[in-house]
């Protein structure tokens, strides 16, 4: 027996429902953009290197992906004595300048980096100028 009109246009909407949705679900279903959450490309803050001698440090980081990041040599109290700025490439070494560092002085690397749907910022461990 044949579905009455009315049945027979809610069943086609119902089944045009289904072939829309199921034709749209990639596009909304909730997704997380491409590097929001994986911090493998985030920049690596490393320990600052020191020279005794002339009492200075520099920052150090490493940049595994292209992006914009910031390198600053901090102390602890927030005071960045440093810092390099940049468009860098994949797989970069980054540095700061040398700068005056007195016998004492607690420091640390710290870098920002951001690329195309990510941003991070890493830190160092703190160390004491010699």
């Amino acid at each position: 027996m044949p579905f009455p009109p009315a049945l027979r246009s809610r069943r086609r909407l119902g089944a045009a429902c289904l072939i829309m949705a199921t034709a749209l679900a990639p596009f909304i279903t909730s997704t997380t953009p491409a590097g929001a959450t994986d911090t493998s490309c985030w920049g690596q803050a490393q320990t600052p290197r020191t020279i005794s001698f002339y009492h200075e440090a520099e920052g150090v980081g490493y940049l595994p992906c292209a992006a914009y990041y910031t390198l600053k040599l901090m102390r602890a109290d927030g005071v960045t004595l440093a810092s390099q700025s940049g468009n860098g490439t994949s797989r970069l070494q980054l540095y700061t300048n040398w700068t005056s560092c007195p016998t004492g002085t607690v420091v640390r690397s710290y870098l920002t980096s951001a690329g195309a749907g990510w941003s991070g910022v890493t830190t160092s461990a703190y160390i004491s100028c010699p």
